[in-house]
């Protein structure tokens, strides 16, 4: 049993700050998750390897010393024949998901000695990763706790020790007070989320609000990004006259205050799916520029010092990142 203490964040907060200056780093508005960030980048899954790779170096140690430990058990003990089970503990480091630890753990069951060819960790027949930091959401406010086994396939020898495995896994949830729930998926297949924690109270907004609501009901989750974009293209040539200071016809405080609304449902999609907000940007763009030419605004001179300019809503920009 090993348990994961060291927080290894910051190694991956480095490789991501050194993406900040290049043209393809996306604009965006509350904190991202790292893959949102890298998918945005042309060689994103190369950028992610590098910090895999950085923020794991403990789980390597921990194979080795484990692999060692469990050798000696069985010689000491004469039971060359017993399969050998590592459990990962991890209660504390944020940034190591269950499914970071079982996919770095999968590639460092493949490496072999040089140049004998040996596997460097064939006492470890089956690796049981635990820890309550993330959830995986179900729909609904449902969530399950990830508990995840990763077997060790390039060894004869591990039947004895996944059945031991999915025992642990029954008194685990037994332990919790929660169901079991088996799947057979690969670290690549699944996602999950750290789990919220307590935030200081502070008065509620109509944006927390309008947030939450778009949460429980996400009726823009099956529009293409095409019809997103043109969604909010839309939105905006409504919505401009009344950010844009000037003599025009403006929408109606109460329409304007929906139309506020819908922006935040907009802007919530685009965090959900990692869109550059730049896009966004564009679509606002887009609009003015048509209300301009049909004669529906006339913005002042830029080099006008009374120029007004505009006085709300939604301004992306880099603000933070969530590895």
């Amino acid at each position: 049993m090993k348990s994961l203490n060291a927080d290894t964040e910051y190694k991956a907060a480095a490789i991501i700050e050194k993406q900040c200056e290049r043209p393809e780093f996306p604009v965006f508005y509350q904190p991202w998750d790292s893959d949102k960030i890298l998918n945005c980048l042309p060689d994103g899954e190369y950028v992610k390897e590098r910090m895999v790779k950085a923020i794991t170096t403990g789980l390597k140690k921990s194979l080795k010393k484990a692999n060692k430990q469990i050798a000696v058990s069985k010689k000491m003990y004469d039971i060359q024949t017993a399969e050998g089970i590592l459990v990962i503990i991890n209660d504390s480091v944020e940034v190591l998901s269950p499914e970071i630890i079982a996919y770095r753990v999968s590639q460092l069951l493949e490496e072999r000695a040089y140049p004998s060819g040996e596997l460097l960790y064939s006492d470890i027949a089956v690796v049981l990763i635990v820890g309550g930091l993330h959830t995986i959401e179900l729909g609904r406010g449902q969530e399950l706790i990830p508990i995840v086994t990763v077997v060790n396939s390039y060894i004869d020898e591990h039947e004895a020790a996944k059945e031991y495995t999915r025992w642990l896994q029954r008194k685990w949830a037994q332990f919790n007070g929660v169901p079991l729930i088996e799947h057979n998926i690969q670290p690549e297949d699944f996602r999950t989320s750290k789990r919220d924690k307590p935030q200081p109270s502070r008065p509620r907004t109509l944006s927390d609000l309008w947030k939450e609501q778009y949460k429980r009901n996400s009726y823009l989750r099956h529009l293409s990004e095409d019809k997103l974009l043109n969604h909010s293209q839309k939105l905006h040539y409504e919505m401009m006259p009344y950010l844009l200071r000037g003599e025009h016809a403006k929408p109606s405080e109460e329409r304007a205050q929906k139309l506020l609304e819908l922006d935040t449902h907009i802007m919530e999609e685009f965090n959900y799916r990692g869109l550059d907000f730049r896009k966004l940007g564009s679509t606002m763009k887009i609009a003015i520029e048509q209300l301009q030419n049909e004669g529906k605004i006339a913005l002042p001179n830029r080099n006008d010092r009374a120029h007004p300019g505009v006085v709300g809503g939604g301004c992306a920009q880099k603000k933070g990142m969530r590895s």
